[in-house]
């Protein structure tokens, strides 16, 4: 599942690095107006943000406004000794944890003022893409233009509901560990136990050539199942979003058409050890 060892890798994994020179690089970029962050400013921080060396407080986890949890990661001050951490030493364990990160300028600024903020499925599309963005596959799809003529797509509330026009291609499998890590698919059975009630959660792997990415993710419900339980577009919406932190970025997430059955899908427990 993971990406090989390479000496061009990106994200380097192995023996921890606590960098003092990337901490610095950190701080001169945090102090920029977060108005100016172009993609050299995202480039630089990645650049320095994986080893650089950083303070774990006590305690280390806290709920962030979306309701995630998330380590908190501080740069040092500029004097004090202190015991130096890095991304790149604790996010293995966070990803088995189900936890993000988040930065913050000092020990002193404010919880809900992190610098930059990383969720579990980032995390997890380093370790796994060395890319922050997602799998590169579907980072280069997300930038294609998808053909139109096969696919109709309107918007409802905050979310996109997309029909294929008919006798478009659509193949239905179960997803792979590199598409679905291990962790993944634990923290999505949790959650979709513990905060949606599901007895038995399932899931497919769905295939469309007319859609941009072209595989997405199912979640054994579906919308009408949501409205029978009196829940609207909006909150339908939010809870597929929090879903979507666990995973790699450039994953696309849907919920179950209304005409499928759940039993025909693969048991999310299944993908929950190594395959």
């Amino acid at each position: 599942m993971l990406v090989p060892q390479r000496a061009e890798r990106r994200f380097a994994t192995g023996a921890a690095v606590f960098d003092l020179a990337g901490t610095e690089q950190l701080r001169a970029l945090c102090a920029l107006d977060p108005a100016t962050r172009d993609q050299a400013w995202y480039d630089r921080f990645w650049d320095a943000a994986w080893t650089a060396a950083l303070v774990i407080p006590d305690p280390p986890v806290f709920t962030g406004l979306d309701g995630m949890p998330y380590l908190r990661l501080e740069l040092p001050g500029d004097a004090a000794a202190f015991e130096a951490n890095s991304l790149m030493n604790v996010a293995g364990s966070m990803v088995e944890q189900s936890v993000g990160a988040a930065l913050f300028a000092s020990a002193q600024a404010d919880p809900d003022a992190p610098v930059y903020v990383m969720s579990m499925g980032v995390l997890d599309s380093i370790l796994c893409f060395d890319c922050p963005e997602g799998e590169p596959l579907e980072v280069e799809e997300a930038l294609e233009t998808p053909p139109t003529d096969q696919i109709e797509s309107r918007m409802v509330g905050v979310a996109e509901r997309s029909t294929l026009k008919a006798g478009q291609e659509i193949l239905v499998g179960t997803p792979s560990e590199q598409y679905l890590s291990v962790p993944a698919a634990r923290a999505l059975y949790r959650h979709l136990v513990e905060g949606w009630g599901m007895a038995d959660p399932r899931v497919a792997l769905i295939v469309v050539p007319a859609m941009r990415p072209t595989r997405s993710l199912v979640i054994g419900k579906s919308v009408a199942e949501f409205v029978r339980e009196g829940v609207d577009e909006a909150l339908m919406a939010e809870r597929v979003r929090m879903l979507s932190w666990y995973l790699p970025p450039s994953r696309r997430l849907m919920l179950m058409p209304d005409d499928w059955s759940a039993q025909s899908m693969t048991p999310l427990a299944d993908l929950c050890a190594p395959r």
